[in-house]
């Protein structure tokens, strides 16, 4: 175990030593098409629907490959944790000086000390009876680490049994980043 976490804590510093991010305005509504489009396989397979439901007209200042890879997780991880039946939405507002994007999922949901760790290097939740989806317990510390960069902020509220929802908030295009 020791290698392992050696190999684990090589790969997050090195994140740590990334450039700030290049931002740019993202449309948000395309983006968040682009991975339904993507997912929609792996969704389908599990007989879980994906929903795009951001208006067309919200622009956030970020940059899209490091915001793909934040909403790739947040949609990976609300199929992978979903029963077959689920509904997966994508939503999307304008609040103040921010563009906010939801991920949400009516999924197995989190007990309420998990929800609390969730941003925590190498946490994996331990609530899900006989849970065999893998991970390395690094994609939501991560996604969090590039959120920040972009002076943005996430955070996640659940229920046990009804889901989990995920909110970014990232600067509107034009603003101070």
């Amino acid at each position: 175990f020791q290698a392992e976490d050696g190999i684990r804590d090589k790969l997050v510093t090195g994140v740590q030593t990334c450039a700030l991010p290049i931002c740019q305005p993202v449309v948000i509504r395309d983006l968040a098409q682009s991975l339904c489009d993507d997912f929609q396989g792996r969704a389908a397979a599990r007989s879980i629907n994906i929903q795009n439901r951001v208006p067309e007209d919200l622009v956030a200042s970020a940059d899209s490959g490091r915001l793909e890879q934040v909403l790739s997780n947040l949609v990976d991880n609300a199929i992978k944790y979903s029963p077959s039946g689920s509904i997966v939405t994508i939503r999307s507002r304008e609040t103040n000086d921010f563009v906010e994007v939801q991920i949400t999922d009516n999924g197995t949901g989190l007990e309420e000390k998990e929800v609390g760790q969730l941003f925590t290097k190498f946490f994996r939740g331990r609530s899900i009876p006989g849970d065999q989806i893998k991970g390395s317990g690094l994609g939501l510390y991560l996604s969090k680490y590039f959120i920040e960069m972009h002076e943005g902020s996430i955070h996640a509220t659940s229920q046990r049994g009804a889901g989990t929802c995920f909110t970014i908030q990232l600067p509107i295009e034009g603003g101070q980043v």
